[in-house]
């Protein structure tokens, strides 16, 4: 049997959202974040896998203001805001961004780029400019070097490629990275970590160095699963999934809502033995067929994408290519992500309680000043 790692980077906003009026915005990025986990599950069939549902959404939201009629109601369906205020959605990312110093750990840097060929609306600059603080730069056959180099720098030398090529029709690329750091609260003490056996859902042993502690720690129960919350510095957490003995990961994670689980999370806090494995992920994903399953077909398909909020030229989507990497050791948790989007004018671009996390789970990383997903996973295998 293959074996899995899924991450979630959660960024929650809705105690903010809900003071100045956003209404369900925060839910209905969780629910966006829930969409496209469950289909990244589907497509990698138990292989370890991890992604930013905040890049993907950010990235496709600035996009969505060069799309008009049926392709905007495919975007808006997608990113689940139906009816889609424009607007609404500009400020929230704006108020991400903003919040994004606020959340008081290690390192945390969201940047958006984006890299256009001739002329171009003004209107789409003016916002990219005004609500997405995108640096813009002009698109030619060369500028592949320039978009590595840039994602290369803003997620610190964890991802340096996210562009293969550029092709003389491709007419904008939009680009998005995280980096994050964050150590955490309690750290693991270095001397507790062993070598230890992780159970695979074949019942195989995997060797692996495991993280052991004893402490106070939020354990709460999830659709018969354990959830374990693992306090970072500042305002963030990661949130650790086990879901019940017998029941493999991807029958459990395939109902689960981020958004209930980070929201309803109300135990109080117990004496703990936690063991936890050392893990890295790096992945790599073309999310076209993703953003087609959820429903976004127009958009991809030059006789009938609609982009004319872009570019006066036809113009369709060609390609979303996503990168994302974690790892966590005694320390703390690293992550970054990064997303392109390629518009292209024609042709196709190639008591002593005890909770032991010693069998697949999946986990989610929070931003708990905002309550909105960043990062978010499951482990089958720690690697």
């Amino acid at each position: 049997m293959k074996n899995i790692i899924v991450l979630l980077l959660l960024i929650c906003s809705v105690g903010l959202f809900a003071n100045d009026g956003m209404g369900d915005i925060p839910r209905n990025n969780v629910k966006f974040s829930n969409k496209i986990f469950r289909e990244t599950v589907k497509i990698n069939d138990g292989k370890n896998f991890a992604l930013s549902p905040l890049s993907l959404n950010m990235s496709m939201s600035l996009l969505s203001n060069g799309a008009k009629g049926q392709t905007l109601n495919e975007f808006a369906s997608v990113l689940q805001n139906d009816p889609y205020d424009q607007k609404l959605m500009n400020t929230v990312n704006r108020i991400l961004l903003a919040n994004s110093k606020g959340l008081k750990v290690d390192k945390y840097n969201i940047a958006n780029g984006i890299w256009v060929r001739g002329d171009y609306e003004r209107q789409f600059y003016l916002i990219a400019k005004n609500y997405y603080n995108g640096d813009v730069f002009v698109l030619n056959n060369n500028s592949k070097k320039d978009i590595n180099n840039w994602v290369k720098k803003k997620t610190n030398g964890k991802i340096d490629q996210i562009v293969d090529q550029i092709s003389p029709n491709d007419k904008a690329v939009i680009v998005n990275s995280i980096y994050f750091y964050s150590g955490w609260t309690n750290p693991f003490p270095v001397n507790n970590t062993e070598s230890g056996s992780f159970i695979l859902e074949n019942g195989d042993y995997f060797p692996c160095a495991m993280m052991k502690d004893k402490g106070l720690y939020k354990v709460f129960e999830y659709n018969g699963g354990k959830v374990l919350i693992k306090e970072l510095k500042g305002y963030a957490a990661m949130y650790f999934i086990l879901p019940p003995r017998g029941t493999k990961l991807a029958d459990f994670v395939k109902d689960i809502d981020f958004y209930t689980l980070i929201t309803n999370n109300t135990e109080g806090d117990e004496f703990y033995k936690v063991t936890v494995p050392k893990f890295k992920i790096e992945y790599s994903e073309k999310m076209n067929n993703i953003f087609k399953n959820l429903g976004m077909k127009d958009a991809f398909d030059l006789q009938k994408a609609n982009f004319l909020g872009l570019s006066k030229e036809k113009t369709y989507i060609s390609s979303i290519l996503h990168k994302a990497t974690i790892g966590i050791d005694e320390k703390g948790c690293e992550a970054s992500a990064a997303t392109s989007v390629k518009a292209t004018t024609k042709g196709i671009d190639r008591e002593e309680k005890e909770i032991s996390f010693n069998r697949p789970f999946a986990f989610a990383i929070v931003d708990q000043l905002d309550d909105i997903v960043i990062f978010e996973g499951c482990v089958y295998k720690p690697e």
